[in-house]
Formats: structure tokens, sequence, C-alpha cells
């Protein structure tokens, strides 16, 4: 088990479910400080959490402890081993055996359910985000404006209403937000994203994401996208620059943003060309 990919499988589930650290912690009876170290990879949820913990964030005990989607035989065999030995010195270190080891029971019981169903959940998501992008099409504006917010606002339910309804779909992501940047982190490499979708879909849905966020969080100067094997930065400057945008706010007006659409990238030659000039790729 990995601390920091559990808490990045924590962070990003408490964010679609729009909740704040303290939101989970008081459905939880624990500290906001508590979730926060979970968050951070500092350490793992206590064993007597997990159950409640998934039901809350509703997500795959399984995926929750490994803190990723895919899995075989032998990462099966080797989490069952890590989760009992974890079980075990925590047992120790509380002095709760019985209570414990029936949580432990459980969490195994579970666990090996979840491995039987993994593959058709699995068929289920890529079959949903296909019809996605069947549709190829971008949300207005219009569609957003009413979240808007700044990364400083302390209550972030706005700030991952925006995230949570851009069109970059996938089931193993997450987000971090710090100073004046928000970085989208995929876990998966690109050239994979690329053929669960295609490649001018990719590029477009992050046009149309670094549009939509600095039109409707104030704040923001820098959006990345990091995956595996390649990572797209792009500035508030550069776009502005490029697509000769005085004023994002102006784009909130649904002729100027049916505009901004038509001419960069309405087809594939304008998705390519406005992506090459707004992202810049780093490895």
């Amino acid at each position: 088990m990995d601390p920091k990919r559990t808490g990045q499988v924590i962070s990003t589930a408490r964010k679609n479910n729009n909740l704040t650290q303290k939101d989970l912690a008081d459905k939880l009876f624990v500290t906001d400080k508590a979730v926060s170290k979970w968050e951070r990879g500092i350490c793992f949820p206590d064993i007597s959490v997990l159950i409640p913990l998934t039901e809350v964030l509703n997500i795959n005990l399984y995926d929750l402890l490994r803190g990723e989607n895919k899995m075989n035989k032998k990462e099966v065999e080797e989490t069952l081993k890590n989760t009992i030995d974890y079980s075990n010195k925590e047992i120790k270190k509380n002095k709760r055996r019985i209570l414990k080891i029936s949580i432990i029971s459980i969490i195994l019981i579970i666990i090996v359910s979840s491995i039987v169903n993994v593959s058709i959940s699995k068929n289920k998501e890529e079959k949903l985000l296909k019809q996605i992008v069947a549709n190829d099409k971008m949300p207005k504006i219009t569609e957003y404006v009413d979240y808007k917010t700044s990364l400083k606002s302390k209550k972030k339910t706005k700030l991952y209403k925006i995230i949570g309804n851009l069109s970059l779909k996938y089931t193993d992501w997450t987000t971090e937000e710090s100073g004046n940047k928000i970085e989208f982190i995929y876990y998966t490499t690109n050239k994979d994203l690329s053929k669960l979708y295609k490649d001018s879909y990719v590029k477009k849905s992050m046009i149309h994401s670094a549009l939509v966020l600095y039109t409707t969080v104030s704040d923001i100067d820098k959006v990345t996208y990091k995956f595996k094997d390649v990572t797209y930065s792009t500035t508030k400057k550069q776009v502005k620059d490029k697509l000769k945008i005085d004023n994002f706010e102006d784009l909130e007006k649904l002729d100027k943003w049916d505009t901004l659409k038509d001419n960069y990238y309405s087809n594939e030659s304008q998705i390519n060309d406005t992506f090459s000039k707004l992202y810049t790729k780093t490895k």
C-alpha cells in the first residue's frame, strides 16, 4: 500500500463529492487535520475508518487501499498481504484485537468480491467515456458562470463544480492547487488517453478547460496537465496574447464564446494549431 497514492484517491473522491476536508472529517468523526494528513500521504486512515470512508466517498475499498484501478493476480496477493500486515500492527498498537480482526475479515471479503467485478466495472466506465466523446461537444461558458470563484476562496465547492464539469474525464486522476496554479494529474499516459478518446478531443478539451478556468476562476494564472509521459502547461497571458483576448469576462457573452469556438477549435486543423500555440510541452 502506498500512502501517497491512497491519499490522492481520497483527495480526488472528496472533491468529486463536493466535500471540504472538514465536511469529510465531520462525517467520519475525526479531525480535519487527520483528513489532511491522509491526503498528503503522511499516514493511512485508521483501519476502523476505512469502510465508512469508502461509503462516504462512494469509492471501491480495493482502489482506496491500492491507490489505483489497475490490478492483476500478483498485485492482489501483495495487497492482501500488506493489508493483513498493516492491520496486525494497528491491532497491537491500539489493543483492540477482536474488533479489528472482524474488520479485517470484512475488508478481505470485500476485496475478493471487488476483484470478481472489476473487469465488468472497467468496461462500463470505458463505454460511458466513449459515449461522452461521441457527443464531441464542449459545454458553453454559460454553464459555468454561476460557479465563479477564486483559488483563495476557503469554500472550494464552486471550484470543484467547475472542475467536475470539465470535459476530459478519466477514472484515475486528481487535481492540485497551489498559489495561482492548478495542475491536473492523470495516472495514465497521454497516448493511452488519446486512444480512449481521440487525440483531437483531448487537445480540444484542454483548450476548453483553460478558457473556462481563466474565465471563471479569477486568480488562476497557470494551468498544467500532467500525464505519465508528458506535461503540458499554459498561462493566462499566453492565452490572451495568442487568442487576442482583452478580457476573459467578455467571454461570458454567448456570441463571443461561440465565435471563439468557431475560430479556434471547430475542426481538427484549428484544434492542432490552437493547441500548439497555447500549450508548452515538457517531459
